[in-house]
């Protein structure tokens, strides 16, 4: 397989990925993001839905459901059309915003005001202002808002670029493998490296949150195992299913690795940002846990 970056790159965009994602996840979990949804008469399909496209816009609700890969198109659909009927775009901007400020508070207390959360914040916002939008529905999106944020939410909101923008890649790294939404929650699910009972509840939630019926669900499995990829006898991965399983992360790493190209400092910020990621993971507020 050919790279379009060096390995060294490649472990730095994945190191950014591992790091960050657990900051960006605090706005759509916990308590504050109940709370706020409440507000406003929220429930979670339309908070969640609502809250992560906002920076989308005003978009046919098909826009969305196609940068929500994964998720059943249904819910998506009717959780946009609720959000966008409760709150304006710039409210539910605001609202997302909110939640952010709440959980770190509530995490970080007074180190908010840590000179650090805002010269990391600007430093993201510059390796970033460097990523192409193109094919990036979610992170292009997100990349060009313009908020008057406070520094701790700005970071958020950098990392939240980050995810998205790497995740819009992802996205067409498994459409061009041929990998169906419901295929890909099983796909990801049934890692082998992945303890069995904990397997076996993690793809009883992501069915269930991403509401896809039993028989979508078993029409999924079947395909895979018709490739290949998927043991007869169990939700786990064939030794080609963790081979592809393995270069689509490896894809997805070098298809993210533009904006951390030439970063000499990248070490340093991943360094830096640790006490402030690690807190998030050690609240429990996030059931986490990252792909190989």
């Amino acid at each position: 397989m050919a790279f379009r970056y060096d390995e060294h790159t490649r472990a730095i965009s994945r190191a950014a990925y591992l790091l960050l994602e657990p900051m960006h996840l605090i706005t759509y979990w916990g308590d504050r993001a109940t709370e706020v949804a409440q507000v406003h008469s929220m429930r979670f399909y339309a908070s969640y839905v609502g809250f992560r496209a906002a920076p989308m816009g005003n978009c046919a609700p098909a826009v969305v459901t196609s940068a929500f890969y994964n998720w059943n198109p249904a819910v998506i659909e009717k959780g946009w059309t609720q959000a966008t009927e409760a709150l304006s775009i710039d409210e539910l901007l605001t609202a997302r915003e909110t939640i952010v400020d709440r959980q770190l508070r509530d995490i970080l207390g007074d180190r908010i005001h840590d000179d650090t959360i805002a010269r990391m914040a600007n430093r993201l916002g510059e390796i970033y202002a460097g990523a192409i939008s193109a094919g990036r529905p979610l992170g292009g999106a997100n990349a060009v808002l313009q908020r008057d944020l406070q520094p701790h939410v700005a970071l958020w909101q950098h990392t939240a670029t980050m995810r998205e923008w790497r995740g819009d890649a992802h996205i067409d790294i498994l459409v061009a493998h041929n990998l169906a939404p419901t295929e890909v929650l099983i796909f990801h699910g049934s890692d082998p490296l992945t303890a069995p009972q904990e397997r076996a509840r993690g793809l009883a939630s992501v069915q269930k949150s991403r509401s896809w019926d039993d028989d979508a669900w078993e029409a999924a499995a079947d395909a895979l195992r018709t490739r290949g990829l998927l043991q007869a006898d169990d939700y786990l991965l064939t030794d080609a299913g963790v081979e592809l399983y393995e270069l689509i992360e490896a894809q997805t790493d070098d298809a993210a690795a533009s904006v951390w190209d030439g970063v000499a400092d990248a070490e340093d910020i991943f360094q830096t940002l640790r006490p402030y990621v690690q807190p998030i993971i050690d609240s429990g507020l996030l059931l986490w846990r990252p792909m190989r």
